[in-house]
């Protein structure tokens, strides 16, 4: 599982989508958020695969937690285009 850091600007709410991201999901899209955690999806998508995809996701989470509390997979920063990138 992949998984992406974004930083929102704290006073500007703004923040850098990885173009992955924006491929996958298009420009457009609606959250639904809860507590800790929120569910990004295509304006136009099926929610029969919505709810396929998070099911997938929510399998991946209770292998991490089973295998070790502390297991992390690789976190793919998000760089800007214009920024030298290591």
């Amino acid at each position: 599982m992949v998984e992406f850091k974004i930083k929102v600007h704290k006073e500007q709410r703004m923040a850098y989508i990885p173009k992955a991201i924006i491929d996958a999901l298009g420009l457009e899209w609606k959250i639904v958020p809860d507590a800790k955690a929120a569910v990004a999806f295509p304006i136009s998508a099926d929610l029969r695969f919505v709810k396929k995809s998070v099911e997938l996701i929510l399998k991946e989470l209770e292998l991490m937690t089973e295998l070790s509390p502390n297991v992390q997979f690789k976190t793919m920063q998000a760089h800007r285009a214009d920024e030298a990138q290591p």
